[in-house]
Formats: C-alpha cells, structure tokens, sequence
C-alpha cells in the first residue's frame, strides 16, 4: 500500500507542477467551478430543455440531476467520512494550490497545514480528498447520459476528463482520488438506470400505461402514436 501512496503522489507532483503555463492557470479553477457559476447556467437551461425536449430527454436530464442528488452525499461522501484522506496541499509542502479567495496560485505554503507533535493532522484541516466528488459526479452524469444519448460521450467524458484534471492541477485532489470518483460515478450511474428500468417496468406498466405504451424503455427514443 505504501507504494502505491507514493506512487499517487509522486503523479500529484508531476501533474500539478508539471503542466504550468498561463492558459492552464485560467481555464483549471474555470473547470472546477471557481469562477463559473455552474448551478445559475443549469437554473437556466435545464427548464428549456424540459420544455422542449422529449419524454426521453426529460427522463434523462432528471436522471442527470437525481444521480448527482443522490450519490454526492450517499456514496461519495460516506466514502470521504470513512477514509478521511488529507488533501495533498495540507500535507505536501511543495504543493501548488488555487485559493478561490486570493483568485491565484499559491505556491508559498499558505494551503498547508502542518501536522500536530502527535502526528496528527489539527481538527480544522480537511480530510476529504478520496474520492473526488467533482469527478464522480461528472463521469455519473456523463454515464447517465452515454446510456441515453451514445454521440454525448464525444464531448461530455473528454469534459469530464478535464473538470477531474483541474482537480489535481488545482492542488485539491490526488489521481487516485479522480480515478476513484470516476470510477465510483460511472458504477452508480449505470446502477440508477438499471435500478429505474426495473421500477418502470413494473410500476409504469401497472400505474401509467399510456406513458409505458410510448415509452417502455427509458432508453429508446419515444414511440410515436398510431394514427387510426
């Protein structure tokens, strides 16, 4: 196990130093939602899309947010709460970590907090690096969406890919912690769908036949009526 800890570092350290160049400086805390506010464009484009779209569409989108509802604080977080893995700029010196307060790269020591003589880290220093929570709930949704929609992962895995990225380029997240995420995201995403196929097959049936008449699986795009 010990290798393999220095082995995530060591790939901490070659990726978050690395890769430095002004455009990465801008586009990386971007990525993690520092400086774009990601919930105020989902405010606003979601209703458009339920208002427009298909019932296909409609399912899809609200899979989209139920398996980020759900597995952000159900998986990802009891993960975090149970592992309690310091992020890598409270205990690496050399770390180079984004503060969202200063809007800059800090690559003087003021992310790092010090262990106690104990060894142990102080009560106020965040433990939750593994897994990442942005990249679960990226690849999750871009799970939920490949399922539905296949040409999606043409652009939705290489941004996924990128916000998991930003997380180590940012200084909060080791690879093991996005590569964890990503693959804890994509398994529970499949498992809603799934989970959701089996409920609509016997309660959608039962309970909504009209609807279940034009859309039997969830998947498949929606069965146009039969003109008499």
């Amino acid at each position: 196990m010990d290798w393999l800890l220095q082995t995530d570092t060591e790939l901490f350290r070659y990726f978050n130093g690395g890769f430095v160049n002004p455009v990465f400086d801008w586009l990386m805390p971007v990525l993690s939602g520092y400086h774009v506010p990601w919930l105020a464009a989902v405010i606003i484009s979601v209703p458009v899309l339920l208002w427009f779209g298909s019932a296909r569409l409609r399912v899809c989108l609200a899979l989209m947010v139920l398996v980020v509802a759900l597995g952000d604080p159900l998986v990802i977080g009891t993960v975090k709460d149970s592992v309690q893995r310091p992020r890598p700029f409270v205990v690496l010196k050399d770390a180079r970590v984004y503060v969202p307060q200063l809007r800059r790269f800090d690559t003087k020591g003021i992310g790092y907090v010090a262990p106690q003589l104990d060894g142990n880290l102080p009560a106020g220093a965040n433990r939750h690096s593994f897994p990442s929570a942005h990249s679960a709930n990226w690849f999750a949704m871009a799970t939920v969406a490949f399922l539905f929609y296949r040409r999606s992962a043409f652009w939705l895995v290489p941004l996924a890919a990128l916000v998991a990225f930003s997380r180590v380029y940012n200084g909060v997240h080791y690879p093991g912690d996005i590569t964890a995420g990503a693959i804890l995201g994509a398994g529970y995403a499949v498992a809603l769908v799934v989970l959701l196929q089996m409920l609509w097959n016997g309660l959608g049936k039962k309970y909504f036949p009209k609807a279940f008449a034009r859309l039997p699986n969830l998947l498949q795009p929606e069965a146009k009526p039969v003109k008499k």
